[in-house]
This record gives structure tokens, sequence and C-alpha cells, in this order.
């Protein structure tokens, strides 16, 4: 059936939006299927600028994923990670960007703990929406926290240690 759908439907554009429709008639709203098949789609519709339809339509697979599985659940972050990314390119809605970033970094913390290389990557990008928004005090903070999270994981010479550095760095000038 996917190869008759290739066919029948040109481009990746059109055979994502087939999926998409597919999966929404005959999912349930609580299918995770469903919500990384949204996901997927919505993600496309940004990478294609039409950021206008992605936001809500991933903001409601949100919705549906915290349902299910809880707010807190590791799948969501997955989500406001993407979530994030689709406001840093809306400046009207950059604002909105830093309190979902903190969420991503506590759903980590809560579910992973300090020794997921993922929580110091999420502290990283928390660091530089802070330092957007001219919240130099917790820029610092968060950047703090991923170097030393960093350095704890892979010694004090490594490139992540480095990158975690340069945005402490960055967050201390603007104090």
């Amino acid at each position: 059936e996917a190869l008759e759908l290739q066919y029948k439907y040109s481009g990746v554009g059109s055979l994502r939006q087939k999926v998409y429709e597919l999966n929404r008639a005959h999912l349930p709203t609580w299918s995770p299927v469903r919500a990384r098949s949204t996901r997927d789609h919505s993600v496309w519709l940004h990478c294609n600028s039409r950021g206008a339809q992605a936001i809500p339509l991933l903001s409601q697979s949100i919705r549906h994923l915290e349902q299910v599985w809880g707010v807190d659940h590791p799948e969501v972050a997955n989500l406001l990670i993407h979530l994030v990314q689709m406001y840093k390119d809306v400046p009207e809605k950059l604002h909105l960007a830093p309190p979902i970033q903190k969420r991503v970094v506590d759903i980590f913390k809560t579910n992973h703990g300090n020794q997921f290389p993922g929580l110091s990557a999420a502290l990283v990008e928390y660091s530089s929406l802070l330092f957007e928004a001219k919240d130099f005090t917790g820029a610092t903070l968060a950047a703090r926290e991923a170097m030393t999270l960093r350095t704890k994981m892979y010694g004090p010479v490594h490139a992540a240690v480095c990158d975690a550095t340069r945005s402490l760095g960055r967050a201390l000038a603007g104090l």
C-alpha cells in the first residue's frame, strides 16, 4: 500500500500529507502513532515555510500525548523541542520558547537524571533562549549547569564542554 501511495502522490510532501490524513482519519486521538505522524507532518510544514499551520498542529499533538502519557513523558519533551524550534522562527512568538524549553529540561531531569547527554544540550538551548530574552542571569545559570554536567561526563577538554563554556561566556558578557 505504501508503494501505491508513493506512485499516486508525487513528492514527499504529498505522501507525508496523505499518511497524516490516513492516520488522522483512522487512529484515535490518543494514539502515539498518530501523535508521531502529526509531529512529522508539522515539522515538514515548518520546514516548508508553513509555520502558521505547523504550530497549532504540533500543539494539539502535544496535548494529546500529555493526556495519554502524562506531562513529564520523554516523548512529550521531544515534541516540545520541535515546538521551541518553531517558535524561534516566529519573532512574535519567541517569548513563548523559554518556558517550554525549561519544561524540556525538567522532563529530562525527572526521567533521565544528570547523566543524560540530552539534558546538557537542552540546558545550552535554554541558556541561548534566555540570552535572547535578555535574561542574562538565567542564561548564566543554565549555561553554568550545562558546563558542569558536560565536564563531569566528558572531561574538561571535550568539544561539548567548549560549547557550554561559549554559552556561559556569552551569557556573562550580557551581564
